[in-house]
């Protein structure tokens, strides 16, 4: 079902892939809790269909959100994820014009 939201996402189709990423959401944390690789995950392609729609702010939330997702996983051991994400992250402040925020995120992820 992810999957099928990333195809949406890479067809434009930004309420489909939001409607199947966010069904996805439900479902990982219904099955394997909150804390589990693939919550995180989707949080992650939720905060990144965002990006294609320059809605920073929402993407904030939803990077953050992954990030203590991937901390209680990994116990903030460094990890490709976490990488992935404060890169992420950096962005979005980068494009929010808050460089106080982003520059540390580049040096971390």
């Amino acid at each position: 079902m992810s999957n099928i939201g990333v195809a949406y996402f890479k067809k434009r189709q930004f309420q489909e892939a939001d409607k199947h990423h966010k069904g996805c959401l439900d479902i990982y944390k219904r099955l394997n809790g909150e804390y589990d690789i693939s919550v995180a995950d989707t949080l992650n392609n939720i905060a990144v269909l965002y990006f294609g729609q320059k809605l920073w702010k929402d993407a904030e939330r939803y990077l953050l959100d992954s990030l203590k997702v991937y901390d209680e996983i990994f116990l903030g051991e460094p990890s490709s994820y976490v990488g992935g994400a404060l890169l992420n992250l950096a962005i979005v402040y980068r494009n929010l014009r808050d460089t106080d925020k982003a520059e540390p995120l580049y040096l971390k992820g």
